[in-house]
């Protein structure tokens, strides 16, 4: 019985150390993201131009739209998140 107790214990403590661990992870992430707010004139290549760091410029547009769920069109005004350039 006290071995059942101990082996649930370890279990739960795990499980908490996991959900911790990602959580922090997660909240680092969002906390990284910049967001951008889009003027006139303004295209996905020139905005990630700007922001892309060391990230190719193709992969760093195509980040854009995943995060932002948005194919090749803006729109100013329109608010974008930028994930981290590299």
């Amino acid at each position: 019985m006290r071995k059942k107790v101990m082996i649930v214990a370890g279990l739960i403590c795990a499980t908490l150390v996991i959900i911790t661990i990602l959580s922090s992870v997660q909240a680092q992430n969002i906390s990284v993201a910049k967001e951008w707010t889009v003027r006139r004139g303004d295209t996905l290549w020139n905005i990630a131009a700007e922001n892309r760091g060391n990230t190719e410029i193709r992969k760093y547009i195509y980040q854009i739209q995943k995060l932002n769920d948005i194919g090749s069109t803006i729109y100013p005004g329109q608010t974008l998140l930028l994930p981290p350039g590299k």
